[in-house]
């Protein structure tokens, strides 16, 4: 008994296409043959889902005479798609199909696109087009593995269906064996396989062979030899095509794929899919072989899917390892019977082809033995695969050498679109090619991995990754694409093509691509210090050396030289930037002397001319020989002496340093100067200092004009109590005989000069007493005459219980001296303000004059402002100075323009712009004099001028924004124009703000309303009906209220606002007949979704009403346009339980479902909702989709419920005028 026979594309699916000599040669420049659409051979491939594991023996290929079946009427489900046409869903999958097609009196014309699977671009089978005249008809008959849809496109109609479903394929009878194909073994090495027959004889029928040799056979007859298209678009040659022979190929997969899967399959069926075996990875390496870091990974390889995946992307090795094979094209001539034709179509094969496979084992779902079969219904002629579509390409960066002076490489990376044709035209991998546009005539280098043995490259498979970015792209990467480094630069093409599983090619798809190498490494200066030497008094010229630490990467270039340059200047902190620009070569002294530091390389050997290079480790803490002992980042430390540092006027010197490296490779790239690396050095100097007696000063002179000190002491043990006598230096000069010091001597000087005195005559009568009663304390407060001009001293001496003094001192070091302070003040200056022109406004033009006569010497100004009269009334409660003025500059006119420095400001004159505004702006001025603290006489300010005012108006005429128009309510020709202005509403000191308004209306002789009035007399209230008229609305707030006599009446409004100064701003409004309403607003529609029951699109509508204007309501219309152009639909399968998801195959899903009503319309493919606001409904209905609104203040929200996926929402608000607005978000 015959095992049952099981038609399942989800586990056993094969395919066939007519060949044609146009498909082998169509890319060829001088194809060898004429090319031609006529079919010259049959290619079959197939393949098996690793789930039901393997047959148990080859597989047969049977043929029979494509005469139509027996078909019986079917009543598909039928669903209308405007304006595309009428779909037409199979209540099971069909093997056979026919349609009665019908035209009208006008006839018809148009597509049949049958579909599996669903409905999209991915379910195409085919397309066929009919063209019918009036009241025309014919059947059109179509046969695949499997249809589950058809598509109407066009006016054309169908009467009726009839077909052959594919439950009951089994029934097709007339089938003849033609060839046996299995795998490509030995039949003694495999006969160790239990209830298995591989490696037998196979072939054609009755010429059986061996079964490498039957490999051979239909190799030679099932396959496009000739690959790809030879030339790139662009005229370059494609990568060479290398034809590996049928052995070739059987010894690749004799490696490693052949022996997995002969120890997978000593399993039951049902389980080898999951035998594995695990293969260590090493790191990944670089083009030069230098592996990364790391631990080795391991790869899990299961043998079925890795045999499944290279006969679905390789035409050559699914034909060798038995899933496919080809034969010469039999053409059955055509025959006709009666208004029925056979075998008369060029396009579709006259031979129906099978493919059967037996499994036997435990698991299988119809008993322990079953035969799978797969249907290849009249194959059509082969169709290219499309090309790469929106190629582009990524450029991912540079390798370095494998070795320094070898050459960079470039990596890029291209992409392009999958497009989703899997029946019709399925991509099964694709090559890609790289043309070095230096190298015409050259065959472009492949991107392919060379097979394991055999010649020739590998296509590479289209294959789909789950976690891919983007899945939508395919992509090819280059990772090594050598950059000769003369000239330095590359240009190239790259190429992709795809090939379907007949090896059929797509032409070859360009993008250009152009690379440089890097620039040289830029030297890295890790440390660098200017380090000087004192020479000792008085030089101040010191010598320095420059010592420098670098870091040069070798692993690329090898170095030629190392030039430096670099600045020196003077810094007056160790912080200072660098003047810009660099000299030549390294500045030396701060006159600009140079000279030239270079480092040269003799192999790896550094030498520097006039100074001294160590080599270091890569730590820079010893010295190791030049060469492979320091590393690939090599260091060094240079020591440059001849450094001239001169600190006479700085005391710090700075050094910005650059680097830039010479390759030794020709032609000895020079790179770029290595950013400035700063050195500072420091005076370094050290002198004795001269310390000057200091002479403290008392407080400033009480109200009795008295200067205070504290003068305090160590107790002295065994003292009684202490006296203290005091003198001034006049009194010691004088009793000496010495002179008193001249009016410009120091208060250092003069005290010099007093001890001098007292040491010369350290007599005790130029002293009085102070104390008559003896202080206990350590401590006393002195007061120094009002008007005292003298050094004044205290001498206190302790006393003993017996009442006996302390001996007198010998040395002034006892005396302990106080001055009083004098404060310079200077007169209060004078000060002038007036308004002056200034650009587009105005300034306060300012005059300050000082009075040297009487008072000290003014040597600075300050200049304070407030607009607040009473803060103007002391200077201290007007702020900070706005200016302070010590010489010209800053906008500061001064005479003389720079003082002296015994020298003063007489006068100052400059400009001061306050911001505009209407109020009194005031002004003071004070003068300041310089202290003298060496001679005892504080800097002091002098008091206020008096306060000065003056108005600055603001720039330009008076502010005043536009008209905003609106339709307040109430009658229909009412307009309310709105305007704002922040012009003061009271008079200002220089007169107040006029505003003048007129309305005009069409047909009226006078003016609805003209007005001239001050801002702060208008009024603070709407006019009453039926008046118009102006108001405040609020502050700086106004409105104008224009009630026209008739609503189709034109108008128009002129606002003119006038300042003091006669300046003016107007705004003027046309106003045009109907009803004046805003323009609708709608927010940007957002979405969320709600776990089980859809999505919800929510938006806000501004300026709408839900009453009617004229009799005209604002509307809105809501477009829903759906996911898939028809509801995506899943067909079980009869007898198959289940299959493996994957391409071509349903997964799991449900349907859309649309309610019977709803508040949506179909139409054009969307579903629209146009309705008045007020109607739409407060809470949605419960369906597939709905809209609900909710009014919150002025604005309206929308909400629309999806049940079901959308690809887009878009919505529009129109008003009762016409205006709209519109708003569209993806699904």
């Amino acid at each position: 008994m015959a095992p049952p026979r099981i038609f399942d594309p989800t586990a056993f699916k094969a395919q066939g296409a007519l060949i044609t000599t146009r498909a082998l040669f169509k890319g060829f420049p001088r194809p060898p043959t004429d090319l031609s659409d006529a079919p010259r051979l049959v290619f079959l491939r197939w393949q098996v889902n690793p789930r039901i594991g393997m047959p148990v023996e080859p597989f047969k290929v049977w043929r029979r005479q494509a005469i139509p079946v027996e078909e019986t009427a079917i009543e598909p489900e039928r669903l209308t798609l405007p304006p595309l046409g009428q779909i037409h869903v199979m209540p099971e999958p069909m093997v056979s199909l026919s349609l009665d097609l019908r035209a009208g009196s006008s006839g018809a014309a148009g597509n049949v696109v049958f579909f599996a699977d669903g409905i999209g671009f991915e379910n195409i089978l085919a397309i066929l087009p009919y063209n019918l005249g009036a009241n025309g008809a014919t059947v059109m008959r179509f046969q695949a593995a499997y249809v589950t849809a058809v598509l109407i496109l066009g006016t054309g109609s169908v009467q009726g269906f009839a077909g052959l479903p594919q439950s009951a394929a089994d029934k097709i009878g007339g089938w003849e064996l033609v060839e046996t194909v299995g795998l490509p073994v030995d039949e003694g090495g495999w006969s160790d396989l239990a209830d298995q027959n591989h490696g037998v004889k196979q072939g054609l029928v009755g010429a059986e062979v061996p079964a490498p040799d039957a490999a051979a056979q239909r190799y030679a007859r099932g396959i496009n030899p000739f690959g790809w298209h030879q030339t790139f678009p662009t005229g370059e040659i494609a990568p060479a095509w290398t034809l590996p022979s049928p052995k070739d190929l059987i010894a690749d997969a004799d490696t490693q794929l052949l022996p997995m899967l002969h120890e997978a399959m000593r399993l039951p069926p049902a389980d080898q899919a999951g035998f594995t075996r695990d293969f260590q990875i090493n790191p990944p390496e670089n083009p030069s072989g230098q592996q990364m870091s790391g631990d080795p990974g391991r790869a899990t390889i299961a043998p079925l899917t890795l045999l499944q995946m290279t006969v679905s992307t390789d035409p050559l090795q699914a034909v060798t390892l038995g899933f496919g094979t080809g034969y010469l094209y039999e053409d059955i001539p055509g025959i006709t019977l009666g208004a029925m034709s056979f075998f008369d179509d060029k396009g579709v094969s006259d031979w129906d082809f099978m493919v059967t496979g037996l499994w036997r084992g435990e698991g299988m779902r119809a008993g322990r033995e079953v035969e799978f079969a797969a249907l290849i219904p009249r194959p059509r002629l082969v169709l290219p695969p499309p090309a790469p579509a929106d190629l582009a390409l990524d450029f991912l960066g540079h390798h370095q050498p494998a070795a320094p002076d070898g050459p960079w490489s470039a990596a890029t990376r291209l992409s392009w679109e999958r497009l989703p044709l899997d029946n019709l035209s399925r991509v099964a991998s694709f090559a890609a090619g790289r043309a070095d546009l230096a190298q015409p005539g050259q065959p472009a280098h492949p991107l392919m991995e060379r097979r394991a043995t055999a010649p020739g490259h590998l296509p590479i498979g289209d294959a789909r990754n789950p976690q891919d970015p983007e899945p939508t792209r395919q992509s090819a990467s280059d990772s090594f694409y050598p950059i000769p480094n003369d000239p330095g630069s590359v240009s190239a093409r790259y190429g992709i093509a795809t090939q379907n599983i007949f090896g059929i090619w797509s032409p070859w798809v360009v993008t250009a691509f152009d690379s440089s190498q890097p620039d040289p490494d830029a030297v890295q200066i890790v440390d660098a210090n200017l380090v000087p030497t004192d020479p000792g008094p008085p030089a101040t010229v010191c010598p320095g050396e420059l010592r420098v630490e670098i870091v040069l990467d070798w692993r690329a270039r090898r170095p030629a030289s190392v030039a430096f340059r670099g600045r020196l200047f003077a810094s007056a902190t160790r912080h200072d930037d660098p003047p810009a620009g660099m000299p030549g070569a390294v500045q030396t002294d701060l006159a600009g002397a140079t000279r030239i530091v270079t480092i040269s390389f003799a192999g790896d050997v550094p030498s520097v001319a006039g100074g001294s290079i160590l080599a270091l480790n890569s730590q820079g803490d010893a010295t190791v020989a030049p060469g492979p002992a320091q590393g690939s980042s090599r260091r060094y430390r240079l020591i440059v002496p001849g450094f001239s540092l001169d600190y006479a006027a700085t005391p710090h010197i700075g050094l910005a340093l650059s680097a830039r490296l010479q390759e030794r490779l020709a032609p000895m790239r020079t790179g770029a100067w290595s950013p400035p690396k700063l050195a500072y050095a420091s005076d370094p100097r050290a002198r004795l200092t001269n310390i000057m007696p200091i002479v403290p000063l008392t407080s400033l002179p009480d109200a009795g004009g008295q200067g205070h000190a504290r003068l305090s002491w160590a107790a002295l043990p065994g003292a009684a109590g202490y006296v203290v006598y005091t003198s001034n230096e006049f009194t010691l000069l004088d009793r000496t005989g010495q002179p008193r010091a001249a009016p410009d001597a120091t208060l250092s000087q003069r005290l010099v000069a007093m001890q001098a005195a007292f040491d010369a005559d350290p007599d005790r009568n130029a002293f009085t007493r102070v104390n008559d009663t003896l202080l206990t304390a350590t401590s006393l407060d002195v007061a120094i005459p009002r008007g005292s001009q003298a050094i004044h001293a205290w001498i206190v001496l302790p006393v003993s219980a017996g009442g006996t003094e302390a001996p007198w001192p010998m040395t002034s070091s006892a005396m302990i001296v106080y001055a009083a302070p004098k404060v310079a003040e200077p007169a209060p200056p004078r000060i002038e303000v007036r308004r002056i022109e200034q650009g587009a406004g105005f300034a306060a033009r300012i005059r300050v004059e000082t009075r040297a006569d009487a008072g000290a010497r003014p040597r600075h100004l300050k200049l304070y402002r407030t607009r607040v009269a009473d803060a103007a009334r002391a200077l201290d409660s007007m702020g900070l100075p706005v200016a302070e003025i010590s010489a010209s500059g800053g906008g500061w006119s001064t005479t003389p323009p720079a003082p002296a420095a015994d020298g003063w400001i007489d006068v100052a004159t400059g400009t001061d712009a306050p911001g505009g505004s209407w109020k009194h702006v005031w002004y003071r001025a004070v003068a300041l004099a310089d202290g003298l603290p060496q001679r005892g006489v504080l800097g002091g300010r002098s008091l206020a001028s008096p306060a000065v005012p003056v108005v600055i108006p603001p720039a330009g005429p008076p502010p005043l924004s536009a008209l905003a128009l609106s339709w307040p309510g109430g009658g229909p020709g009412d307009v309310l124009a709105s305007f704002a202005t922040d012009a003061p509403v009271a008079e200002t000191p220089l007169g107040a703000h006029i505003l003048e308004v007129e309305a005009l209306e069409q047909g009226l002789p006078a003016p609805v309303i003209r007005r001239r009035i001050a801002l702060a007399e208008i009024a603070a209230a709407a006019p009453a009906a039926p008046d118009s008229g102006l108001w405040r609305s609020a502050p700086g707030q106004y409105s104008l209220l224009l009630r026209r006599a008739d609503v189709t009446h034109s108008a128009s409004l002129t606002i003119r606002l006038i300042d003091p100064l006669g300046r003016a701003s107007e705004r003027v409004a046309a106003i045009g007949p109907g009803v004046l309403l805003p323009p609708p607003q709608m927010s940007e529609i957002d979405s969320f979704s709600i776990a089980g029951r859809g999505k919800v699109f929510t938006f806000t509508l501004a300026n709408t009403r839900d009453d009617m204007i004229n009799g005209q309501p604002w509307r809105l219309r809501i477009e829903l346009a759906p996911a898939t152009i028809v509801p995506p639909t899943r067909f079980p399968r009869r007898g198959v339980p289940g299959g493996l998801p994957g391409r071509g195959i349903p997964l799991p899903g449900g349907g859309l479902t649309i309610r019977g009503r709803t508040q949506f319309t179909l139409s054009d493919g969307k579903w629209i909702y146009d309705a008045a606001l007020a109607s739409i409904p407060v809470t949605a209905p419960d369906e597939t989709f709905a809209a609900a609104r909710q009014r919150v203040g002025d604005s309206l929200r929308i909400s629309i419920m999806a049940k079901s996926a959308l690809r887009a929402v878009s919505a529009t608000i129109t008003g009762p005028d016409g205006a709209s607005d519109s708003k569209r978000v993806r699904g």
